[in-house]
């Protein structure tokens, strides 16, 4: 209280008015009152009929603050003021102030009050009443702690409606064209530099348009604002305030006249009818009012099917402030679903406050448009709100009798939802599987299916399922009727994994295994679908730890949409459903979780996907899609096609709005299993409402339970048909030649299991070399490789590659083909008994008559020589394998030169292209980019396991061979087969092969005695190694370095020729007289054996020495030294073995221009080998 001291007279001829938005803050004149003190609920209705009364008069009184804030009081001659039914202040007297009305002015005088009454002033100072004072038009009364102010009653009660989004959007754009307009014009008047007349008549208008464009906004500014806190305005009726706003801020009290003298031109209750059947006529789609100040950003607009939850302390004055103005346009009915009275005195009592709304209908009454608005004022934000939204902090506080009084003028347009709403009860914490399905034995079960299968030629089979259970009982959607696809969201520990499983299960006990299949894609390592590998109705579990086979099986699925689109037309049925009794076609569920991985990985399964999800519902295929973010991952086809959607609790607002179409998923609670089902039901009226229904989803149980489910339906399905696999089996591990002409056989395809027979006795054009996968015939097929286009085979080792080109010649044999073998050696034994005699076949195939050269990269000199002869043509149509090539150019270039090994591949390749000569390659990965690679058209590619090793060997993108042995991929141009090398075992008797000889390079032996060969051989050498035969009468001349054996050379071939006349050892270090002897014996044609060093020959140019070299037979040892090539004159590199160039007695037999390699032996010990004469004749 204040002292009386500060008080004085005052009258009201005072010529300064005092508006309320002059007062600082009336907060600290009463302290705070409790609502739970408020009037009765009777004193609604008295609230009500003082708003009606004080429609009659010319004055009103507002209340400010106080426990009746925004109630009104009529003003009549003699009327007396105090606490009744509408002032319900407990400080204010029962006669507490009289008003009494003298022409058009109202005079006040105070009852003999006990608190008194008193006026506002100036600057915080409020006057005691001592006499009867004037008073004026916002003159502010206290009466005890309640603050009153006189009003005229308002000409215009019709309360605006916001204006539209286009609306504000031309007004800003007129707005902002006037502008531009008036600003283009200024600056044209500016630029004449004309000061005269005609630029003020052109400046003035611009500015005064100006002026009126921006009064409205700076008014509405000035009047948004308030004057030291104060939630309530003072003072005259300005211009342009609305009913329901004064100053830009919320009027509760003119809100309530607009109400009320909207209640006087509606019919009363017993003439509409009973309560809430009469809809409204109003015909917008969306129901918009401020929430607060009339500033844009307060507007509230709400859509059909809309369920907004209003957050914050303010929550319930924003929605009865909303609501009061929709009721005062007459354009809603609503229904409370609690009290929304009970909040605000539970929360003040301090007891749990709950959550209480409205429900809004409004438009034709044939088909009703309907919204909800929810009130919470802490972070337990109810699950049935589709979208959260702060509720401001503009909005009026109201006293509850207020609101009594809205509710008592529009008792015909408010009604309350009788018992609890069926939105806000509980949801059970947990739905076990076996509340959801009947508990049946395996025979039970046994009888349901054939009971079920008897009922389908009555109609079609049906695909239902417990999804949910909610306050309505169970929630079940039909794949056939709600689907014919789904789309399931979840994040991470919502329980959308366990949901499949409960449907899938659910699925496979109602239906049997030739009626229902099953193929489950699981992208989290197979964890999600593992228990449900064992069900009968399962064709396959899919993984992303086998991505080739999951690419596989799904390129299957599109051609089972060709072949039942086959069987629809056949027998001329449009769905499955019409198919003859006879036709079983079972349906196909392809359940996939984490479909948003399945589409990174295999973007190429999305287009057969698409073609599913457009024509699944005739053909009988139904996709149940999974995924944590369905953003991005849905394409729009699939999208339109998955009618029926289920969202566990998500992360984000979009996923929720993506898959139901608003953001209640995002709203659940973390309780796993919470659910929202949206597109069940079919065809019935309230499936509407199940859209925003929280759900919980069936639990199937521990893996004990689910197991058990299992078994039961695997012991029913006994003697039941298998499901049909939409893919072949898998390619197996190992398969052998019979193995795989049987299980293509198996699959149906009888004409290539045929041809395979019949080529087995073909002359060898076609080689079986891999049993292959054809996902897209859904079936296994045999590769027989065409012998005449080279093949090369890519793969690390251990890969398959070696096992390839040993069945290639295995089969080669077995066609008559001649062998030859680069890069295979013959293997080492290990031990064991399988390695045993895994080294015995090879070394058998090695040996066999049929294999011709064998030779590895350790022979340099035979393996340029074998490819030269492959260059030239000459190895006929014999096959020539190549084992790991990128080890055998090297070698190669060791005998011909750096970069001549590559040169000569290239030369083989093209040799064996244009003459169909059979040409195998093996190589590693790496080696797809070699420049002899290019000119290989067809490939083979092994152990290309990992993405990088895919890229490595050129295979397309998502294509990978698997880490199996003899697991590969075939490459023809840009088709790619997968595939299975065939094993052969056994080979054909080497005596009955059948075949023309076949070239064999043997190899050189380092050493070799006079005792290994027959009489008169002095050395061996050629392309089989044998004895060297010398031309008639002709003489030789040995070359070589010392200690390269030229003296041991003379020797032998002084044992093994006939006739010699005259032998010289060193005849670069001869005398005069025994070169003239030679020269005299060369002249007469006489055998002359002779030897020199590989340097003197090289720089000898004349004489004995040069008429040898040039005419006679030319042994030059050690050809790969220094001087060699000078002194035969001639290159001797292909004939040189570099691993082997100083072996005593290795050399090179050179004769009118040919090379020939040979290994001098060790001749016959006599007793003339102590001696060392330099000349010797015979």
């Amino acid at each position: 209280m204040w002292p009386s001291s500060a008080f004085g007279d005052s009258t009201g001829d005072s010529g300064h008015v005092t508006t309320a938005a002059e007062v600082l803050d009336l907060r600290q004149l009463a302290p705070e009152h409790d609502p739970s003190s408020s009037a009765p609920r009777s004193a609604g209705a008295a609230a009500a009929g003082a708003a009606v009364a004080a429609l009659s008069g010319r004055w009103f009184l507002t209340v400010l603050y106080g426990p009746d804030r925004g109630l009104v009081l009529a003003v009549g001659n003699g009327t007396v003021l105090g606490r009744n039914q509408v002032l319900s202040d407990p400080s204010v007297s029962r006669r507490h102030l009289r008003l009494r009305q003298q022409g058009r002015r109202i005079l006040a005088q105070d009852y003999g009050s006990t608190n008194g009454t008193y006026r506002y002033w100036h600057l915080g100072i409020w006057l005691r009443l001592r006499r009867e004072i004037r008073l004026r038009e916002g003159t502010l009364l206290r009466l005890g702690d309640s603050v009153l102010e006189l009003r005229r009653r308002p000409a215009n009660l019709v309360v605006p409606a916001p204006p539209s989004a286009s609306s504000l959007a031309w007004s800003l754009v007129g707005s902002l064209v006037c502008v531009l307009v008036m600003a283009g014009s200024a600056a044209i008047a500016l630029t004449t530099r004309n000061r005269g007349a005609m630029g003020i008549v052109m400046v003035a208008p611009m500015l005064t348009m100006t002026m009126m464009r921006l009064a409205p906004f700076l008014q509405r500014n000035r009047g948004g604002r308030t004057t030291g806190g104060s939630q309530w305005c003072g003072g005259p009726h300005r211009r342009g305030d609305k009913p329901g706003w004064r100053r830009g801020q919320p009027d509760p009290s003119t809100m309530l006249l607009a109400l009320a003298a909207r209640s006087a031109m509606l019919k009363p209750p017993e003439v509409m009818g009973s309560e809430g059947s009469a809809m409204t006529s109003g015909a917008r789609e969306t129901l918009a009012a401020w929430t607060s100040e009339r500033r844009r950003r307060h507007i509230l607009s709400l859509a059909d099917g809309e369920s907004l939850a209003l957050v914050g302390k303010n929550a319930e004055n924003a929605l009865m402030w909303w609501c009061a103005q929709l009721l005062a346009r007459d354009e809603v009915q609503l229904t409370e679903l609690d009290n929304l009275l009970d909040g605000r005195v539970e929360g003040r009592s301090g007891k749990s406050r709950g959550t209480c709304g409205v429900q809004l209908f409004w438009g034709p009454r044939a088909r009703p448009r309907t919204v909800q608005v929810l009130t919470c004022s802490n972070d337990q934000i109810p699950p049935q709100a589709l979208s959260v939204r702060p509720a401001p902090a503009g909005a009026p506080s109201c006293s509850p009798a207020w609101w009594d009084a809205v509710r008592h003028l529009c008792r015909s347009r408010i009604t309350a939802r009788t018992g609890t709403s069926s939105l806000l009860e509980e949801v059970p914490d947990l739905v076990r599987f076996d509340e959801v399905t009947d508990d049946l034995d395996a025979q039970e079960l046994r009888a349901r299916w054939e009971k079920e299968t008897r009922s389908l030629a009555c109609g079609a089979l049906s695909l239902s399922a417990v999804l949910g259970v909610g306050s309505q009982g169970q929630v079940s959607a039909d794949l056939v009727t709600d689907g014919p696809h789904a789309l399931l969201a979840g994040t991470t520990g919502a329980g959308k994994s366990e949901l499949l499983i409960s449907w899938l299960m659910q699925l496979a006990l109602r239906h049997p295994p030739d009626r229902l299949t099953m193929v489950l894609v699981d992208y989290k390592g197979g964890a999600a679908f593992g228990p449900l590998a064992g069900l009968p109705h399962t064709a396959g579990v899919l993984t992303d730890l086998d991505p080739a086979g999951t690419q596989r099986a799904l390129s299957s699925l599109e051609t089972e949409v060709h072949r039942r689109e086959k069987i629809l037309a056949t027998h001329g049925a449009k769905d499955v459903a019409s198919l003859p009794p006879q036709v079983v076609v079972p349906h196909l569920v392809v359940a996939v979780d984490e479909f948003a991985t399945l589409v990174g990985d295999h973007a190429e399964v999305l287009e057969a996907l698409v073609r599913i999800a457009a024509q699944g519902r005739s053909l009988g295929i139904h996709l149940i899609l999974a995924t944590q973010r369905p953003q991005g991952a849905i394409s729009p086809s699939i999208r339109a096609n998955t009618s029926l959607r289920v969202c566990l609790r998500v992360l984000d607002a979009a996923d929720s709005r993506d898959v139901l179409g608003h953001d209640g998923a995002v709203r659940l609670d973390r309780h796993p299993g919470r659910v929202m089902v949206s597109g069940a039901g079919g065809a019935d009226p309230d499936s509407r409402i199940l859209d925003t229904q929280v759900l919980q989803a069936p639990w199937c149980g521990s893996a004990n339970d689910v197991q058990g489910v299992v078994d039961l339906v695997s012991r029913a399905a006994k003697g039941h048909a298998s499901p049909w696999r939409p893919w072949a089996p898998a390619l197996p591990s190992v398969v052998d030649e019979d193995r795989a002409i049987e299980m293509v056989r198996s699959r149906g395809a009888d004409d290539q299991a045929d041809r395979a027979c019949s080529n087995q006795g073909e002359a060898g054009e076609r080689i079986l070399l891999a049993l292959t996968d054809l996902p897209r015939r859904q079936t296994l097929g045999l590769w027989h490789w065409q012998v005449t286009r080279p093949l090369l085979v890519l793969g690390a080792p251990g890969t398959g590659r070696s096992t390839l080109v040993v069945s290639a010649t295995t089969a080669a044999l077995r066609s008559g083909r001649g062998v030859h073998l680069c890069g295979i050696t013959p293997p080492t034994t290990s031990g064991s008994s399988e390695a045993t005699g895994a080294v015995s076949s090879v070394r058998r195939l090695l040996t066999h008559p049929g294999v011709g050269t064998v030779v590895s990269a350790e022979d340099p000199r035979r393996l340029a020589r074998l490819w030269g002869l492959a260059a030239g043509g000459r190895l006929g149509g014999d096959l020539m394998c190549l084992d790991n090539v990128d080890a055998l150019i090297p070698a190669v270039d060791e005998v011909l030169g750096p970069g001549q090994g590559n040169a000569m591949l290239e030369t083989v390749i093209r040799t064996a292209t244009a003459t169909g000569m059979p040409l195998l390659l093996t190589a590693p990965l790496a080696a797809s980019t070699s420049r002899w690679a290019g000119s290989v058209g067809l490939r083979l590619i092994l152990g290309a396991a990992t993405s990088a090793q895919a890229a490595l060997a050129g295979l397309p993108r998502g294509v990978l061979t698997g880490g199996l042995p003899g697991r590969g991929v075939i490459l023809d141009g840009a088709a790619t087969t997968a595939c299975q090398i065939v094993l052969r075992e056994g080979l054909p008797p080497g005596s009955d092969c059948g075949h023309r000889p076949t070239l064999r390079l043997e190899p050189l032996p380092a050493r070799i005695t006079w005792a290994d060969v027959p009489d008169g051989t002095w050395a061996v050498g050629g392309d089989a190694a044998l004895p060297i035969t010398l031309p008639a009468r002709a003489s030789v001349l040995v070359v070589g370095p010392a200690g390269s054996g030229r003296s041991t050379a003379l020797r032998a071939l002084v044992q093994a020729l006939p006739t010699v006349s005259l032998v010289v050892d060193d005849l670069d270090l001869a005398d005069p007289a025994t070169i003239s002897q030679v020269e005299a014996a060369l002249a007469r044609s006489e055998v002359v054996l002779a030897s020199a060093s590989t340097e003197k020959v090289a720089a000898t140019f004349r004489g004995a020495i040069s008429t040898l070299r040039e005419r006679e037979a030319l042994v030059v040892l050690w050809p790969g030294l220094r001087h060699a090539d000078q002194a035969a004159g001639m290159s001797l590199r292909a004939a040189t073995d570099p691993r082997a160039m100083t072996v005593p007695g290795r050399g090179v037999l050179v004769y009118r221009g040919t090379c020939l390699p040979i290994q001098i032996i060790l001749p016959h010990p006599t007793i003339d080998d102590d001696e060392n004469p330099s000349e010797h004749t015979v």
